[in-house]
């Protein structure tokens, strides 16, 4: 949902997040397998848990869960506007130039590189969807970041969870990272080839963004 008002139609979302996820799982598994990798039992880290919460108390911990995520929301709106004025969002949108030249995406996009990145799509939600309904990006843009963001997202909080399953660092960080960026980049020179009326019909969610006289992004933006 937070995709589709960033600019994503839910059922182009839904599909590569799941298609890509199974293809990976895929080949990673035929290849630990065929070549007798990571086969020892995994060593899990989650607490236990003694005692189940009743249903009010499962329903204080939610309510307090979305004030805490609404005051995260507007200190990072906050933090994003003293960024722009101090000029460290340029600073990061330089650093990021080379790897957004690797994607194919703009630099306009950085910010929502960078959030969807670092917070992920629950925290940084909000500032994605700000940023496009801003006309900060244009569809094109806004499409190839929230691909990569879909299937690369929130580096920092999901690696530290799944590590609590014992899986390997260098597959769910390293191999996982070069996987996505090889999917979005054959998915942004798709982008790039199609006409751009049939991108649209099917992977863009046109009423998240300005209108604009035709409907259509600046094709020099895009190319």
């Amino acid at each position: 949902m937070i995709s589709r008002q960033a600019g994503t139609k839910i059922i182009f979302v839904v599909c590569l997040r799941v298609l890509t996820a199974v293809i990976f799982c895929f080949l990673l598994n035929q290849v630990l397998t065929n070549f007798d990798l990571l086969q020892h039992k995994a060593l899990i880290h989650l607490p236990e848990f003694q005692v189940t919460p009743s249903w009010f108390e499962w329903s204080v911990d939610q309510v307090k869960g979305l004030i805490f995520i609404q005051i995260v929301i507007i200190a990072l709106l906050t933090a994003l506007a003293i960024l722009k004025i101090v000029g460290i969002e340029r600073l990061i949108a330089l650093c990021m130039r080379p790897f957004l030249n690797l994607i194919k995406i703009d630099e306009n996009a950085s910010t929502i590189m960078v959030v969807g990145l670092t917070l992920g799509l629950g925290f940084g939600g909000g500032l994605m969807i700000k940023e496009v309904k801003a006309g900060h990006v244009n569809k094109m843009q806004a499409l190839s970041a929230l691909v990569f963001i879909n299937l690369f997202h929130s580096v920092f909080e999901d690696t530290a969870l799944m590590m609590l399953l014992g899986p390997s660092l260098l597959v769910i960080l390293v191999l996982r990272f070069l996987f996505c960026v090889l999917v979005a980049f054959l998915l942004i020179m798709a982008f790039r080839i199609l006409a751009w009326p049939i991108v649209e019909w099917a992977c863009v969610n046109s009423k998240s963004f300005p209108s604009t006289a035709n409907g259509h992004p600046d094709r020099e933006a895009i190319f």
